[in-house]
Protein backbone atom coordinates (compact mmCIF):
# COMPACT_ATOMS: atom_id res chain seq x y z
CA UNK A 1 0.00 0.00 0.00
CA UNK A 2 2.79 2.23 1.12
CA UNK A 3 4.76 1.95 -2.11
CA UNK A 4 1.18 2.65 -4.33
CA UNK A 5 1.18 6.01 -2.53
CA UNK A 6 4.44 6.91 -3.49
CA UNK A 7 3.53 6.14 -6.87
CA UNK A 8 0.89 8.50 -6.98
CA UNK A 9 2.73 10.74 -5.51
CA UNK A 10 5.23 10.56 -7.86
CA UNK A 11 2.78 10.76 -10.85
CA UNK A 12 1.61 13.78 -9.87
CA UNK A 13 4.51 15.66 -11.97
CA UNK A 14 7.84 14.38 -13.29
CA UNK A 15 11.00 16.31 -12.05
CA UNK A 16 12.40 18.97 -14.29
CA UNK A 17 14.83 16.99 -16.64
CA UNK A 18 18.86 17.44 -14.91
CA UNK A 19 19.36 19.48 -18.56
CA UNK A 20 17.18 21.43 -17.76
CA UNK A 21 18.16 22.47 -14.38
CA UNK A 22 20.10 26.05 -14.06
CA UNK A 23 23.96 25.62 -13.39
CA UNK A 24 24.48 27.79 -9.98
CA UNK A 25 27.73 28.45 -7.74
CA UNK A 26 27.69 26.24 -4.44
CA UNK A 27 28.07 29.38 -2.27
CA UNK A 28 25.20 31.70 -3.34
CA UNK A 29 23.27 30.04 -6.05
CA UNK A 30 21.86 32.29 -8.44
CA UNK A 31 20.05 35.72 -7.51
CA UNK A 32 17.08 36.73 -9.41
CA UNK A 33 14.33 38.58 -8.84
CA UNK A 34 11.97 36.23 -10.35
CA UNK A 35 8.09 36.52 -9.59
CA UNK A 36 6.67 36.68 -12.69
CA UNK A 37 3.41 38.23 -14.35
CA UNK A 38 1.53 35.20 -12.90
CA UNK A 39 2.67 35.67 -9.49
CA UNK A 40 2.27 39.36 -9.07
CA UNK A 41 -1.33 38.81 -10.71
CA UNK A 42 -1.83 36.74 -7.33
CA UNK A 43 -0.26 39.19 -5.06
CA UNK A 44 -2.71 41.85 -6.80
CA UNK A 45 -5.36 40.11 -6.83
CA UNK A 46 -4.68 38.56 -3.06
CA UNK A 47 -4.58 42.06 -2.05
CA UNK A 48 -8.04 43.36 -3.12
CA UNK A 49 -9.93 40.12 -2.65
CA UNK A 50 -8.60 40.82 1.18
CA UNK A 51 -9.86 44.39 0.82
CA UNK A 52 -13.71 42.98 -0.39
CA UNK A 53 -13.81 40.53 2.37
CA UNK A 54 -12.20 43.11 5.30
CA UNK A 55 -15.48 45.32 3.92
CA UNK A 56 -18.51 42.63 3.91
CA UNK A 57 -17.07 41.57 7.30
CA UNK A 58 -16.81 44.70 9.04
CA UNK A 59 -19.94 46.10 7.27
CA UNK A 60 -22.39 43.47 6.47
CA UNK A 61 -21.22 39.63 8.25
CA UNK A 62 -19.93 40.53 11.65
CA UNK A 63 -23.15 43.35 12.48
CA UNK A 64 -25.52 40.64 11.59
CA UNK A 65 -24.25 38.26 14.01
CA UNK A 66 -23.35 40.70 16.84
CA UNK A 67 -25.99 39.98 18.98
CA UNK A 68 -24.74 36.22 18.80
CA UNK A 69 -20.85 37.72 20.18
CA UNK A 70 -19.53 38.41 23.36
CA UNK A 71 -19.67 42.24 23.75
CA UNK A 72 -15.60 42.67 23.28
CA UNK A 73 -15.76 42.35 19.93
CA UNK A 74 -17.34 45.17 19.61
CA UNK A 75 -15.53 47.20 22.23
CA UNK A 76 -15.17 50.67 21.75
CA UNK A 77 -18.52 50.85 19.17
CA UNK A 78 -15.92 49.17 16.43
CA UNK A 79 -15.42 45.64 15.49
CA UNK A 80 -12.29 44.13 17.11
CA UNK A 81 -9.50 44.54 14.58
CA UNK A 82 -8.09 41.10 15.24
CA UNK A 83 -11.15 39.51 14.31
CA UNK A 84 -11.60 40.82 11.08
CA UNK A 85 -8.04 40.11 10.45
CA UNK A 86 -7.80 36.63 11.80
CA UNK A 87 -11.06 35.64 9.92
CA UNK A 88 -8.88 37.39 6.69
CA UNK A 89 -6.05 35.09 7.55
CA UNK A 90 -7.62 31.86 7.97
CA UNK A 91 -9.63 32.28 4.73
CA UNK A 92 -6.02 33.38 2.79
CA UNK A 93 -4.09 30.27 4.50
CA UNK A 94 -6.42 28.00 3.29
CA UNK A 95 -6.08 29.03 -0.35
CA UNK A 96 -2.30 29.10 0.26
CA UNK A 97 -2.59 25.27 1.58
CA UNK A 98 -5.15 24.18 -1.71
CA UNK A 99 -2.16 25.70 -3.82
CA UNK A 100 0.62 24.31 -1.97
CA UNK A 101 -0.67 20.75 -1.33
CA UNK A 102 0.73 19.31 -5.12
CA UNK A 103 4.04 20.64 -4.68
CA UNK A 104 4.81 20.18 -0.82
CA UNK A 105 3.36 15.81 -1.43
CA UNK A 106 6.09 16.22 -4.87
CA UNK A 107 8.92 17.61 -2.52
CA UNK A 108 8.15 15.26 0.27
CA UNK A 109 8.05 11.87 -2.14
CA UNK A 110 11.22 13.05 -4.16
CA UNK A 111 13.65 14.93 -1.31
CA UNK A 112 16.59 14.54 -2.99
CA UNK A 113 15.29 16.42 -6.69
CA UNK A 114 14.46 20.16 -7.64
CA UNK A 115 11.68 21.63 -9.82
CA UNK A 116 10.27 24.50 -10.97
CA UNK A 117 6.99 26.22 -9.69
CA UNK A 118 5.51 29.20 -9.77
CA UNK A 119 4.92 29.15 -5.90
CA UNK A 120 1.66 31.29 -6.82
CA UNK A 121 0.84 30.83 -2.20
CA UNK A 122 3.99 32.08 -1.81
CA UNK A 123 2.45 35.63 -3.30
CA UNK A 124 -0.42 35.46 -0.69
CA UNK A 125 1.73 34.68 2.05
CA UNK A 126 3.33 38.09 1.41
CA UNK A 127 0.17 39.52 0.47
CA UNK A 128 -1.60 38.55 3.86
CA UNK A 129 1.35 39.91 5.79
CA UNK A 130 1.96 43.44 3.84
CA UNK A 131 -2.16 43.85 4.02
CA UNK A 132 -1.73 43.40 8.32
CA UNK A 133 1.07 46.21 8.26
CA UNK A 134 -0.95 48.47 5.59
CA UNK A 135 -4.56 48.02 7.16
CA UNK A 136 -4.28 46.94 10.40
CA UNK A 137 -1.24 49.08 11.73
CA UNK A 138 -2.89 50.31 14.88
CA UNK A 139 -3.37 46.69 16.67
CA UNK A 140 -0.05 45.12 15.99
CA UNK A 141 2.49 44.40 18.56
CA UNK A 142 6.11 44.39 18.87
CA UNK A 143 6.09 40.67 18.28
CA UNK A 144 4.12 41.47 14.71
CA UNK A 145 6.46 43.74 14.27
CA UNK A 146 9.86 41.44 14.71
CA UNK A 147 7.32 38.44 12.79
CA UNK A 148 6.46 40.56 9.86
CA UNK A 149 10.36 42.56 9.76
CA UNK A 150 12.59 39.14 10.00
CA UNK A 151 9.66 35.73 8.91
CA UNK A 152 7.89 37.83 6.38
CA UNK A 153 10.28 40.75 4.99
CA UNK A 154 13.39 39.21 5.17
CA UNK A 155 12.82 35.73 4.43
CA UNK A 156 10.26 35.81 2.69
CA UNK A 157 11.94 37.97 0.17
CA UNK A 158 14.40 35.58 0.16
CA UNK A 159 11.54 33.58 -2.01
CA UNK A 160 11.54 36.03 -4.60
CA UNK A 161 15.73 36.27 -4.97
CA UNK A 162 16.95 32.67 -5.31
CA UNK A 163 14.72 29.76 -7.32
CA UNK A 164 13.57 27.20 -4.48
CA UNK A 165 11.58 25.41 -7.05
CA UNK A 166 8.74 23.61 -5.18
CA UNK A 167 10.59 23.30 -1.82
CA UNK A 168 9.21 27.03 -1.59
CA UNK A 169 5.45 25.45 -1.71
CA UNK A 170 6.28 23.20 0.92
CA UNK A 171 7.76 25.25 3.31
CA UNK A 172 4.77 27.61 3.06
CA UNK A 173 2.79 25.05 3.65
CA UNK A 174 3.93 24.05 7.19
CA UNK A 175 5.32 27.58 8.44
CA UNK A 176 2.03 28.97 7.12
CA UNK A 177 -0.55 27.59 5.51
CA UNK A 178 -2.17 24.81 7.08
CA UNK A 179 -1.13 24.81 11.12
CA UNK A 180 -1.26 28.91 11.17
CA UNK A 181 -4.47 28.51 9.31
CA UNK A 182 -6.26 26.54 11.81
CA UNK A 183 -4.81 28.57 14.59
CA UNK A 184 -6.48 31.90 12.67
CA UNK A 185 -9.46 30.08 12.55
CA UNK A 186 -10.26 29.41 16.21
CA UNK A 187 -8.74 32.52 17.25
CA UNK A 188 -11.48 34.11 15.04
CA UNK A 189 -13.98 31.40 16.97
CA UNK A 190 -12.45 32.45 20.58
CA UNK A 191 -13.47 36.12 19.46
CA UNK A 192 -16.74 35.36 18.37
CA UNK A 193 -17.51 33.27 21.54
CA UNK A 194 -18.17 29.67 19.77
CA UNK A 195 -14.98 28.09 20.70
CA UNK A 196 -13.31 28.43 24.20
CA UNK A 197 -9.95 29.86 24.62
CA UNK A 198 -8.05 27.01 25.98
CA UNK A 199 -9.11 24.79 23.53
CA UNK A 200 -7.54 26.85 20.99
CA UNK A 201 -4.65 26.33 23.11
CA UNK A 202 -4.50 22.82 23.17
CA UNK A 203 -5.40 22.18 19.62
CA UNK A 204 -2.72 25.10 18.71
CA UNK A 205 0.15 23.21 21.02
CA UNK A 206 -0.03 19.76 19.02
CA UNK A 207 -0.20 21.72 16.05
CA UNK A 208 2.78 23.07 16.56
CA UNK A 209 4.81 20.49 18.03
CA UNK A 210 3.52 17.57 15.74
CA UNK A 211 2.78 19.60 12.29
CA UNK A 212 4.53 23.40 12.14
CA UNK A 213 7.85 22.37 13.81
CA UNK A 214 8.43 18.88 12.99
CA UNK A 215 6.90 20.18 9.29
CA UNK A 216 9.59 22.73 9.34
CA UNK A 217 12.73 21.01 10.07
CA UNK A 218 11.98 18.17 7.22
CA UNK A 219 11.69 20.68 4.58
CA UNK A 220 15.07 22.21 6.15
CA UNK A 221 16.50 18.75 5.70
CA UNK A 222 15.46 18.03 2.49
CA UNK A 223 17.07 21.12 1.44
CA UNK A 224 20.22 20.78 2.52
CA UNK A 225 19.96 16.51 0.97
CA UNK A 226 19.06 18.28 -2.50
CA UNK A 227 22.15 20.57 -2.09
CA UNK A 228 24.03 17.83 -1.30
CA UNK A 229 22.85 15.51 -3.89
CA UNK A 230 22.85 18.02 -6.61
CA UNK A 231 25.89 19.56 -5.71
CA UNK A 232 27.08 22.74 -8.24
CA UNK A 233 23.73 21.89 -10.34
CA UNK A 234 21.50 23.09 -7.33
CA UNK A 235 19.50 26.13 -8.03
CA UNK A 236 20.11 27.43 -4.76
CA UNK A 237 23.53 27.71 -2.87
CA UNK A 238 24.84 26.97 0.72
CA UNK A 239 24.30 30.77 2.22
CA UNK A 240 20.34 31.29 1.35
CA UNK A 241 19.81 27.58 2.41
CA UNK A 242 21.76 28.12 5.84
CA UNK A 243 19.97 31.75 6.25
CA UNK A 244 16.49 29.95 5.84
CA UNK A 245 17.70 26.54 8.46
CA UNK A 246 18.51 29.42 10.77
CA UNK A 247 15.91 31.83 10.61
CA UNK A 248 12.60 29.44 9.64
CA UNK A 249 13.95 26.86 12.00
CA UNK A 250 14.76 29.22 14.46
CA UNK A 251 10.93 30.43 14.14
CA UNK A 252 9.65 26.67 14.08
CA UNK A 253 11.41 26.07 17.30
CA UNK A 254 10.55 29.42 19.27
CA UNK A 255 6.88 29.44 18.62
CA UNK A 256 6.77 25.69 19.69
CA UNK A 257 8.30 26.77 22.49
CA UNK A 258 6.58 29.90 23.55
CA UNK A 259 2.86 27.83 22.59
CA UNK A 260 3.70 25.00 24.88
CA UNK A 261 4.60 26.98 27.62
CA UNK A 262 1.60 29.53 27.06
CA UNK A 263 -0.84 26.09 27.03
CA UNK A 264 0.85 24.99 30.01
CA UNK A 265 0.59 28.31 31.73
CA UNK A 266 -3.03 28.49 31.24
CA UNK A 267 -4.27 24.99 32.27
CA UNK A 268 -2.49 25.78 35.55
CA UNK A 269 -4.92 28.96 35.91
CA UNK A 270 -7.64 26.96 34.44
CA UNK A 271 -6.85 24.37 37.28
CA UNK A 272 -6.32 26.87 40.03
CA UNK A 273 -9.95 28.24 39.08
CA UNK A 274 -11.50 24.85 39.82
CA UNK A 275 -9.62 24.50 42.42
CA UNK A 276 -10.48 27.94 44.41
CA UNK A 277 -14.52 27.43 43.15
CA UNK A 278 -14.69 24.07 44.92
CA UNK A 279 -13.38 25.82 48.29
Amino acid sequence: ASEQVLRALRALQQPLPATHRPQMSSFLGDVVFWPTEVSGRAFVAGMVAMAVVKVLLERALFPLARKSMPPAAFAGGRIDPNLSFFTIHFLVNMVVCYLAVPDTLWVLAHPVEWRASENLGHALVMAVHIFHVLFYYDSLTTMDYVHHGVSVGLVGSMGYLFLWGAGLHAMDFFICGLPGGLDYGMLALVKMGALRKITNKRVNKWLNIAVRWPGILLVCYIMVVTKLNMGDSAPVGWLPIWLVLFLHGGNGLYFAARVVTNTAEAEYALRMEKKAAKQ
